[in-house]
Parts: structure tokens; sequence; C-alpha cells
């Protein structure tokens, strides 16, 4: 359930520039495989499918190949003597 839920948090990164929070429209499914409702064959099936849009979104992803080093590290430094 945790590596769909990655993998589908992964697509939507590539293929928006944002990272999700909320699995919206797969919390049912998702919900329903942690319970053991649904087989692993069918899991299986969805995470190669997962997958594969995955290699696809990072092909013509809007991110850029390498993050800003500098702005992360500053926003980190103001959150971190926020919560002082």
């Amino acid at each position: 359930m945790h590596l769909l839920r990655l993998l589908i948090a992964g697509v939507e990164t590539l293929e928006h520039g944002e990272l999700p929070v909320h699995v919206g429209k797969h919390g049912d499914q998702l919900l329903a495989i942690k319970r053991g409702e649904i087989a692993f064959d069918e899991c299986e099936k969805w995470r190669k499918s997962l997958q594969l849009k995955l290699d696809a979104a990072l092909e013509h992803s809007p991110l850029p190949e390498k993050p800003d080093y500098a702005a992360a590290n500053d926003w980190l430094i103001r959150a971190r003597r926020s919560r002082i």
C-alpha cells in the first residue's frame, strides 16, 4: 500500500511540480489494499502501471534536474528559527 502511495505521489510530483499530501481518489483503494481486500496480483498490476507512468512523467517533468539547494537551505533555516 505504501509503495503504491509513494508511486502515486511521485507521478503527481513529476507531472505537476508539487508534492501531494492527500491521495485523493485513490484513498479507498489504498485502504482496501491495507486491509488485505485486494489480491497481490492486482496490486502488482497497479504497481507496474504506476511505474510506467512515473517513468513517462520523468521524461516530461517541469521540475529542474537539480534542486535549488540555497533556497531549500534558506527555507529550512527560517522554518527552524520560527519554531524557537
